[in-house]
């Protein structure tokens, strides 16, 4: 609350900014998501599966290009969070260009989410849901809630430490094991806004295209800025709880080390020119 009073402006600003990122995913879900329905409300059960099968396919460069863009969101973020200045465009862009690389591996594996589970939907209607492909949809569904968990934390991960890919997988997956209540507690937070749609859905079921400018207006001025500072926050806490040496601590502890090492060794020099 502290961050969003003293850089209201500022979150509102990045957010703009930000989403022009997510907009490609978002026009194509919608564009191809509204079609794949047309088509189930005429009773056309193949033109509603082929829809949907192309935005899952389309989904897929559409979402994994939004990596860079988290990471260097990430690392303002994770700044704020401290509530330490930090010019957000500078420090967005030098996020982005230092981390795009690894950042593309978890954007893609999240842009197969879509895809697999469409893809065990269909193979468990073929067989009338029946035998073991139900349950196995089940797995599915709780392995990638499990990776939406983990991912809040990774790109922070990213930006801060300096370790290969599978170092970041591990750990974020390791530290969401650890914290699992609290992480599905943070990712309710994220996606408050879905979470008011659904309940005023509910409540009035024949509005729901009306309501939609609820979750549009949250997301377009201060959704997605405010998830990341609320995941940047939460992966602070947990990096100082369990990643309490930063690589400055280390460098100052090798650095100190070095300096009594050097102290000795002149001492003994001292001891054998004077014994000689």
């Amino acid at each position: 609350m502290c961050v969003l009073s003293d850089q209201l402006f500022s979150i509102i600003f990045l957010n703009f900014f930000y989403c022009l990122f997510f907009l490609p995913a978002i026009l194509w879900a919608v564009l191809l998501g509204g079609s794949a329905m047309t088509f189930l409300e005429s009773g056309d059960l193949t033109g509603a599966s082929y829809s949907f099968s192309m935005m899952c396919w389309g989904l897929i460069p559409l979402i994994t290009i939004t990596g860079p863009a988290r990471a260097g969101m990430a690392r303002v973020m994770r700044e704020w969070a401290k509530e330490e200045t930090c010019p957000p465009l500078r420090n967005f862009w030098a996020g982005l260009k230092a981390n795009w690389k690894q950042a593309l591996v978890p954007s893609f594996i999240s842009s197969l989410i879509p895809l697999i589970l469409w893809n065990a939907w269909q193979t468990a209607a073929v067989n009338a849901f029946e035998g073991a492909f139900p349950g196995l949809m089940a797995v599915a569904g709780i392995a990638f809630l499990f990776w939406l968990l983990a991912q809040q934390i990774i790109y922070v991960l990213i930006v801060t430490y300096d370790l290969p890919i599978k170092g970041h997988l591990r750990n974020a997956l390791v530290l969401t094991t650890l914290r699992l209540p609290q992480a599905a507690g943070i990712f309710l937070c994220s996606v408050i806004g879905i979470l008011i749609y659904v309940l005023f859905v509910l409540i009035r079921p024949q509005m729901y295209i009306a309501l939609l400018i609820v979750p549009v207006l949250y997301y377009f001025f201060i959704g997605f800025c405010f998830g990341d500072l609320v995941c940047a926050s939460f992966a602070n806490y947990l990096m100082d709880r369990y990643f309490p040496k930063k690589t400055e601590d280390a460098k100052e502890e090798i650095a100190e080390e070095t300096e009594e090492e050097t102290e000795e060794e002149t001492e003994e020099e001292t001891e054998e020119e004077t014994e000689q």
